[in-house]
């Protein structure tokens, strides 16, 4: 008996004559996703690179009953009862791919066989601490039930399970709310598909294993951006289960799982916001008393100083916070204008002071509609991803 599946737990799966028809051509894989490493976003291009590693598990009895015709085994033999007599793990996989990601490199894959007879077990690769001191055997192989090779004459079914895991270098594709800098947020997305659409591919369901998965490769903050996470500082996903994809009459099971990313606003907000509001204030500081030459020489400096702030911001869309700096110059070109039509003292100082003012309000305004609109956007956007609606966000 295996000692890493935790005794008890373990249920016993009974399956009446009644049910393995209705299931004889259903394919339950269960997936793990660990994400190692997380080590660059290009934001001009919308992508991300990962290295990730991603895990099967499945009945043996179920895979042979539907992917038969794609084991070969060691001979090439036409007789399916001599061609399955003898299948090794290698021989056995699940067809599948990245659908948003741009470049897979494997690194790594390992394949092998466990038996349970009868148990689904309860882990794919974790052990309890107490595990290596109740192991009697002397080869880990016979600890963990390990086999080398089965025969479909006696595979029935929860026998035998299949495992296989593979590392990859991904560049991946993301979400972004990028025009809503400095409240943008991306939203990475790990979109598995069965893939060449082999028969029996449409029969595979992907069921997302909790407990294997682990995505600490994502809590550290990259390129500014933080994951989101829960109390206790784990990275938590958004799972969608069941998603499909429809040609026809025939569809193919989908997993998306995402990991949502927002930035530390701060650094932006000083600079685009509070910065280009406080230069303002050398407008107003003192009195110009109707001197063109200094007013003009004051404005030209501040817009050019704003200017610089739009040149060092090169994106592909227009973001607030341009919008901020922008709204600011022009706001700076009016306020000249202003004070350099009017002509007498007397009002020149209350003139100041109402440009001030002005300018405080035009910020708060500014300010307050860009979180607002930013916040319901994001918002927006997450419940759409959190009920698995891609088609309303363009990723279906």
């Amino acid at each position: 008996m295996d000692p890493m599946i935790n005794l008890g737990n373990r249920r016993s799966i009974i399956v009446s004559d009644e049910l393995a028809t209705k299931c004889k051509f259903q394919l339950d894989v269960h997936t793990y996703l660990l994400v190692l490493e997380m080590s660059h976003l290009d934001m001009e291009r919308k992508t991300c690179n990962v290295w990730v590693e991603i895990g099967f598990q499945y009945d043996i009895h179920d895979y042979l009953r539907t992917f038969d015709n794609f084991v070969s085994g060691t001979d090439k033999i036409n007789s399916r009862n001599e061609r399955l007599k003898n299948i090794a793990a290698q021989d056995m996989e699940i067809a599948f791919d990245i659908l948003n990601a741009i470049e897979m490199t494997k690194r790594t894959e390992a394949h092998f066989i466990r038996k349970t007879d009868g148990f689904q077990p309860s882990a794919f690769y974790s052990e309890s601490p107490e595990w290596n001191r109740k192991v009697k055997e002397d080869f880990l192989s016979d600890a963990k039930n390990l086999v080398n090779n089965v025969d479909a004459s006696d595979c029935p079914r929860f026998k035998y399970w299949k495992h296989e895991t593979r590392t990859f270098n991904m560049e991946l594709s993301f979400r972004s709310t990028e025009r809503l800098a400095p409240f943008d947020q991306i939203h990475l997305f790990f979109k598995l598909i069965t893939a060449n659409c082999q028969p029996g591919t449409n029969r595979i369901r992907f069921v997302y294993n909790e407990a294997e998965s682990d995505f600490s490769g994502m809590k550290h903050p990259i390129n500014g951006f933080y994951p989101f996470t829960n109390e206790s500082g784990k990275v938590v996903p958004i799972i969608n289960q069941g998603h499909a994809y429809s040609n026809s009459e025939i569809t193919w099971d989908r997993l998306y799982i995402s990991v949502s990313f927002q930035k530390s606003a701060w650094e932006q907000i000083i600079t685009f916001y509070i910065v280009p509001y406080l230069l303002f204030n050398y407008m107003i500081i003192k009195p110009i008393n109707n001197d063109v030459e200094s007013l003009l020489s004051i404005s030209s400096t501040l817009v050019i100083a704003n200017v610089a702030l739009l040149i060092v911001t090169s994106n592909n869309v227009f973001t607030f916070y341009e919008q901020a700096v922008l709204i600011q110059i022009l706001t700076l070109i009016v306020a000249t204008l202003i004070m350099g039509f009017v002509d007498t003292e007397e009002h020149s100082n209350t003139l100041q002071i109402v440009l001030g003012f002005a300018n405080f309000g035009i910020l708060l305004v500014l300010f307050v509609s860009h979180y607002m609109i930013a916040w319901h956007e994001n918002k927006r956007i997450l419940t759409h991803i959190q009920r698995g609606e891609y088609a309303a966000l363009d990723l279906s």
